[in-house]
């Protein structure tokens, strides 16, 4: 299993970028992300993709 990974470097960076943006509108909307661990397949050691990440509301402060 030493199959060589064909990755487009400026995909992945892009694609970080989007996902670091998204989070800072979570964290900007005072909603902390949070991410459950991932289960991988049965019998596979492949990649661990099986669950998406969750976001759990922060408690607001009070207006007034």
């Amino acid at each position: 299993m030493n199959r060589k990974l064909d990755i487009d470097a400026q995909a992945l960076i892009r694609e970080v970028a989007r996902y670091l943006a998204a989070v800072d509108v979570f964290r900007q909307e005072r909603c902390e992300p949070t991410w459950l661990p991932e289960l991988a397949p049965s019998g596979d050691a492949g990649p661990l993709t099986q669950r998406r990440p969750s976001a759990r509301r922060a408690p607001r402060a009070s207006r007034g």
